[in-house]
């Protein structure tokens, strides 16, 4: 209900610039996003530089331009509540921590021209040329858990670390390795929804997910299983919880006991985490609680 304020970042594996102007100010600002062309690479140094004057707002990386809007126009408009804050996305309910490294960062009383913003990324520019490195490793940010089961078909998400390819193996329990069959991603991605469909209803399969990153690195996911849903009529046990907000500890507890159960499903009523907006309380408190459960 207030877009107010600038913001200098990446979003997923691109960069992008937003801001707010009073002369785009709709009743409660406007916000309006530049998303860059020139793909983020894991692990290498960019120079990403951004430029309003008045009129147009410009976004550059690695010295050249890579988006520019008039949308907005007039002085900034911006809330004298909010901190400037270098190294994460912040409001008053949201909270998204940069990802890597910065080596500096400056705020310069003018628009720079395209050729200032050239000549900084000149000083800049042998750092670029280094080969990519990062000490984060391939791995799973979400490991696999299931959604949607019915009686022919459910699915399995994942995320990980790095942008892969992926794809799900699986058979029922009374077949063999021989007859595995295989759902690929249609690309290379960080997050994965693998809806497998032509299952048999009330049957035990197992199944393991593969990825793989550019570089050639393979992920594998433990042998893991599922229980298609069954025909009406027949009985089946089920787990209802909820309100599991920030409480990690607590759910892990909960959701072991439910394990121990092998509930064929599982009902979560909702405040699944505290801030919906905030990703570590789903990557680092929910999800983890909630495994062996939900996978």
């Amino acid at each position: 209900s207030s877009e107010r304020g600038w913001v200098l970042g990446y979003e997923e594996s691109n960069f992008s610039f937003g801001l707010s102007t009073t002369g785009a100010d709709d009743g409660d600002g406007l916000l309006t996003y530049l998303r860059g062309t020139t793909a983020m690479t894991p692990g290498r140094w960019h120079h990403v530089a951004a430029t309003y004057d008045g009129t147009v707002a410009r976004l550059y990386v690695d010295g050249e331009l890579d988006a520019e809007t008039r949308v907005q126009s007039g002085d900034l408009l911006v809330d004298p509540a909010s901190p400037l804050v270098i190294g994460s996305y912040r409001d008053a309910d949201e909270d998204f921590p940069m990802d890597g490294r910065l080596s500096s960062v400056a705020l310069e009383p003018r628009a720079w021209s395209a050729d200032e913003v050239r000549q900084d990324f000149a000083r800049f520019a042998p750092r670029t040329e280094l080969p990519a490195w990062t000490d984060m490793e391939l791995g799973f940010l979400v490991e696999p858990f299931l959604t949607w089961p019915t009686t022919d078909a459910m699915s399995v998400t994942f995320e990980t670390t790095f942008p892969t390819t992926a794809e799900v193996r699986y058979r029922r329990d009374d077949q063999t390795e021989e007859e595995l069959t295989v759902f690929e991603s249609k690309g290379a991605s960080l997050l994965h929804e693998c809806r497998l469909t032509g299952l048999e209803p009330d049957a035990k399969y197992f199944y393991r997910v593969h990825a793989k990153a550019s570089d050639g690195k393979p992920l594998e996911s433990p042998l893991l299983s599922f229980r298609t849903a069954s025909s009406p009529g027949k009985a089946f046990t089920f787990v209802v919880m909820s309100d599991t907000q920030h409480n990690g500890d607590v759910a892990k507890r909960v959701s072991d006991l439910a394990w121990m159960h092998r509930p064929n499903l599982v009902v979560h009523a909702g405040d699944l985490v505290d801030t919906g907006t905030n990703k570590r309380d789903w990557t680092d408190v929910f999800f983890p609680s909630m495994q062996p459960l939900i996978s």
